[in-house]
């Protein structure tokens, strides 16, 4: 009796594996196709977050931009995910805000991307296919010299400005960065039907 409700159960989860709906290898024109458009996104993307964040810079420097990132950048990162009908994200293995911390596929991600990065070789966009159809676009984010001024070291970083990161983000792990590190990921999803 034991024996058969054991296999009755191990039947039961072998059926309910077997109706999980597995992610659907993408043709070579589709990885081509989902890599141009999250390109797209990720330039406008950054093109819109770059332009907000050095205008306040430009009205109050470092202070100011510290002050619009903790409350614009996710509010604006979503406003473009509807208007791109996508999910965007900006992820790092060194995260400032909670909200932004890498699910663990981005996880992964960004360790090839540090492998890569560590042995030489060129940081491309990859393209993942997920479940119900759905396509992750990933492509890195590199430090630059302006960055540094909230992301570098503490030598980088005025004195105003590192108290201020400690007020908003008490947990803060996103600074030590030098020119050309790598940030974190654009994490793009591409929700079904296929884009």
């Amino acid at each position: 009796m034991r024996y058969s409700v054991f296999f009755c159960l191990l039947l039961l989860v072998v059926a309910f594996w077997g109706c999980q709906e597995k992610p659907q290898k993408l043709s070579e024109e589709e990885e081509k196709m989902y890599i141009e458009k999250g390109k797209e996104v990720a330039q406008q993307s950054f093109l819109a977050l770059s332009s907000q964040l050095m205008g306040a810079m430009k009205e109050g420097g470092a202070v100011h931009a510290i002050n619009y990132c903790n409350l614009q950048a996710v509010p604006l990162t979503d406003s473009l995910s509807k208007a791109y009908q996508v999910a965007i994200k900006r992820t790092s293995d060194k995260w400032r805000n909670e909200k932004n911390k890498p699910t663990e596929l981005e996880a992964e991600i960004i360790s090839w991307y540090l492998e890569d990065k560590k042995v030489g070789r060129e940081l491309l966009p990859k393209v993942v296919s997920l479940k119900d159809n759905e396509v992750l676009f990933a492509a890195p984010i590199l430090i630059n010299s302006q960055c540094l001024k909230c992301h570098g070291t503490p030598a980088d970083i005025d004195d105003q400005s590192l108290d201020l990161l400690k007020k908003h983000y008490p947990n803060d792990d996103a600074q030590g960065y030098k020119p050309n590190d790598l940030r974190g990921i654009w994490s793009i999803t591409f929700k079904s039907p296929k884009y």
